[in-house]
């Protein structure tokens, strides 16, 4: 049964692959080709840590503000089934030099992308709310932002989330 669940869900990935090919960008599997032979061990720190918790933090770039310090908290239900996150942003020096803070609440999954024979692990954030998922790469003790291609995000500015839990 394992195996069967496994081959759907590679096919599914090359399926959603295909749809979502650009011919005039890097794809997504030339950029994660990277992390993948950085990501050796692909140890999922969520499913291996006993109490089911761990929480990432970083300061990512803002466009009108010295930054947004973004906290996840990443939980597995005991029964491994349901996964739930929250996700709180705070805009540094947001309104008349105090901090803002947003709360993104919801579900997250574990998605194993391949690339040229290589596996690595996706976080994927999908909000309560209309707004639109996320998708994280996992990476050591950190994650990495991935636009809406699947692709790392290019950028001189830091864009990764380290685990401090």
């Amino acid at each position: 049964m394992k195996k069967i669940v496994i081959a759907l869900a590679v096919l599914s990935v090359f399926a959603c692959r295909n749809r979502n090919h650009n011919n005039n960008t890097s794809t997504s599997d030339e950029l994660l080709q990277i992390e993948a032979s950085t990501n050796s061990a692909l140890l999922d720190p969520v499913a291996d840590n006993p109490r089911r918790e761990v929480i990432y933090e970083g300061v990512l770039p803002a466009a009108d503000g010295p930054g947004i310090r973004y906290n996840l908290q990443l939980w597995k239900e005991l029964d491994g089934i349901d996964s739930v996150y929250n996700l709180d942003m705070t805009y540094l020096e947001a309104e008349n030099g105090e901090d803002k803070t947003f709360s993104s609440k919801g579900e997250w999954r574990t998605v194993h992308h391949l690339t040229d024979g290589d596996r690595v692990i996706i976080y994927r954030l999908i909000p309560n709310s209309d707004d639109r998922p996320m998708e994280l790469l996992l990476r050591g003790d950190s994650l990495k932002f991935l636009d809406q291609d699947r692709r790392l995000i290019q950028s001189e500015h830091n864009y990764t989330l380290v685990r401090i839990k």
